[in-house]
C-alpha cells in the first residue's frame, strides 16, 4: 500500500474554467491523463469534451478516471472533509487499482469548496477571483448551470437531467434546492453569487496553503499560454507540450471570449 496520493488539485469557482486548467496540466509529463483522447485524437476530445456549447457544459464535461466517492468536492456537501491523512491514502488505494492511474505522476483533480481539507498535503493550483473576471464568471455560470422558466429556476448542476451521474444526482434532493422560484433575479443572484461561499471565497484574501500556486480567472483570458502556464510548470517541476496547450488555449478563449461582450 502506498502512503501517499501524489495530488494537483485545482481549486475554483465552479463556472470558472477549472476543468480547462486540469485539461492543460494533463499535457504536463508528470500529470497523470484522466482520458487519453487528449492526446491521441485531440480536435475529437476539444469537439466532444471542452468546447461544446456551455448549456451542454455540465453533461459533456471532461471527467476523471478515478473512484473518489468516499469525499465530495463541492458544497453544501461534506463527505469525507474530516478523515485523517492516513484514512484519505487508504481509501484511495482501497477504491483505486494501480493499473487504472500512473502513481509515479500527479492526480490531478477539481475542487470546489473555499477551504482544503485538514488531510490535504498536496499541490494546489488556485484560480482567484479577480475584479477582471467578476461578471464573465456571472455570465458563464448563468450559461452553464441555471434554467429558467418563468419565475423558477432550476440548477442543473444538482439535477439528475443535466448531469451524467443519474444515480447520485438523485441524492442530491435531499441536500439542496434544484428547483427554487425568484419574483426577483437580483435576490437569486444575491444567495448564487454575491453571497455564495464558492464565489466570495475565492477572491483575494484566501487562506494561505504553502503548497499552492495562485492564478488569476481573467489570465485564461487575457494572458498568452507561456505566460499562463510557465508558472504552473515551475510550480511542478515539469515539462509541457507547449504547442499543443497553446493550440487548446486559443480555441478556449476564442468561444469563452465573447462572454466579455
Amino acid at each position: 500500500m502506498q502512503n501517499k496520493v501524489n495530488w494537483l488539485w485545482v481549486q475554483y469557482t465552479p463556472g470558472a474554467g477549472g476543468k480547462f486548467i486540469a485539461t492543460l496540466c494533463q499535457l504536463c509529463e508528470k500529470v497523470d491523463t484522466w482520458d487519453d483522447g487528449l492526446h491521441t485524437s485531440t480536435d475529437q476530445y476539444l469537439q466532444t469534451k471542452l468546447l461544446m456549447p456551455l448549456a451542454q457544459h455540465i453533461l459533456y464535461e471532461p471527467r476523471f478516471p478515478y473512484d473518489l466517492s468516499y469525499f465530495t468536492r463541492q458544497l453544501p456537501m461534506t463527505r469525507g472533509d474530516d478523515m485523517t491523512r492516513e484514512e484519505s491514502v487508504e481509501k484511495f488505494y482501497q477504491h483505486n487499482p494501480e493499473q487504472i492511474f500512473d502513481h509515479n505522476k500527479y492526480i490531478s483533480l477539481q475542487w470546489h469548496k473555499p477551504y482544503l481539507p485538514k488531510w490535504f498535503d498536496g499541490k494546489v493550483i488556485t484560480l482567484v477571483n479577480d475584479d477582471a473576471s467578476i461578471d464573465w464568471l456571472k455570465k458563464r455560470r448563468d450559461e452553464c448551470f441555471y434554467e429558467w422558466n418563468g419565475n423558477e429556476v432550476t440548477h442543473k448542476r444538482f439535477h439528475p437531467d443535466y448531469i451524467p451521474g443519474k444515480k447520485l444526482a438523485e441524492k442530491y434532493f435531499d441536500t439542496t434546492d434544484v428547483f427554487e422560484k425568484y419574483d426577483d433575479k437580483q435576490d437569486f443572484y444575491k444567495k448564487y453569487f454575491y453571497e455564495d461561499v464558492e464565489v466570495q471565497g475565492l477572491i483575494e484574501p484566501i487562506t494561505e496553503y504553502p503548497d499552492r500556486q495562485k492564478i488569476n480567472v481573467s489570465d485564461l483570458l487575457f494572458k498568452d499560454t507561456k505566460t499562463l502556464l510557465e508558472p504552473v510548470c515551475d510550480f511542478i517541476q515539469s515539462k509541457i507540450d507547449m504547442d499543443k496547450a497553446s493550440y487548446i488555449h486559443e480555441k478556449w478563449k476564442k468561444i469563452n471570449s465573447k462572454l466579455l461582450d
